[in-house]
């Protein structure tokens, strides 16, 4: 069992985390790490778990600069440009996966030592690990079972084909009950 708290990020990090703050979340998250959960965001996640959010040119919110969660040393500044690509990765054992990367702006790391989530296949380093906090930019990470059987320190049940076997089936099951002549009639 897996007893942590993901968090995706939706539409802008500053935003998210008001909206945490306001409904007491941060402090809950907090709790949470405090007592032994395991805490990952991706994208815009990640960016909330660092020591700020800068967005000085109002790409994203109104807000300008936010504290973050502080459960990385990190802090992010938002730019105009939107970083879009594929990439292959290696976690820091070596496994190999695909993931896609689509995020405004830099994170910087602030403290030397610490563990990259993932290396690119050109050498750089993409998010963090950090005792129980976990940063990554990187999209379809978690659709891996050995990544995710890394991070946990133990197997997982089998994908039974991963993420490609679960959209078929879900096509498969749309499809069952159409009539196929009503679309072959001319």
């Amino acid at each position: 069992v897996f007893d942590g708290v993901f968090l995706p990020g939706t539409k802008s990090p500053i935003e998210d985390l008001a909206w945490l703050r306001a409904r007491g979340l941060d402090s809950w998250l907090s709790h949470q790490m405090n007592h032994g959960s395991q805490i990952v965001g991706v994208c815009g996640g990640f960016q909330m778990m660092g020591r700020a959010i800068h967005d000085p040119d109002g790409v994203e919110s109104n807000f300008g600069s936010m504290d973050g969660l502080g459960f990385l040393p990190v802090t992010t500044r938002l730019a105009r440009s939107k970083t879009t690509r594929t990439v292959t990765a290696r976690t820091p054992s070596g496994l190999s996966f695909e993931a896609y990367e689509i995020h405004m702006g830099v994170t910087s790391i602030e403290e030397d030592g610490c563990e990259p989530f993932a290396l690119l296949e050109d050498g750089t380093r993409d998010g963090m690990r950090r005792g129980r906090a976990i940063g990554t930019y990187l999209h379809g990470a978690f659709e891996s079972q050995g990544v995710i059987e890394e991070l946990l320190g133990h197997p997982v049940p089998d994908f039974h084909g991963g993420t490609k076997f679960q959209y078929h089936r879900l096509a498969d099951w749309f499809a069952a009950p159409v009539e196929h002549d009503v679309f072959l009639r001319e």
